[in-house]
């Protein structure tokens, strides 16, 4: 794992503690759920947008597609993390992303 430092945006730092094995999908989600209200529902689509990244990786194609879905419905407009979602769900249809098949994150 890149070292990162504190990152401000909920749910990001416990998105980070999940994908280096430290965390669950639960922790993720009540991190989201405890949200400031003025956030809006950016919290919410990061939660969505790494949550698929992560089942995605995990080999849990279903689940992923879902959480990408949602973080698109979260986001309509095209700015930059939307695209990162969507192109990597287009491509996951398509079946072309290099580590299909690779082993599973801790």
């Amino acid at each position: 794992m890149l070292p990162i430092g504190l990152d401000r945006r909920v749910p990001m730092m416990e998105v980070l503690e999940l994908f280096s094995g430290k965390s669950t999908i639960e922790k993720v989600k009540d991190q989201t759920a405890k949200a400031p209200p003025n956030q809006g529902d950016k919290p919410k689509f990061y939660e969505a947008l790494y949550l698929g990244l992560y089942e995605d990786l995990q080999g849990h194609g279903e689940a992923a597609m879902g959480h990408f879905s949602h973080s698109l419905e979260l986001e309509p407009a095209s700015v930059y993390m939307r695209e990162v979602g969507r192109v990597h769900r287009d491509l996951a249809k398509a079946g072309k992303l290099p580590w299909k098949g690779a082993a599973a994150l801790p």
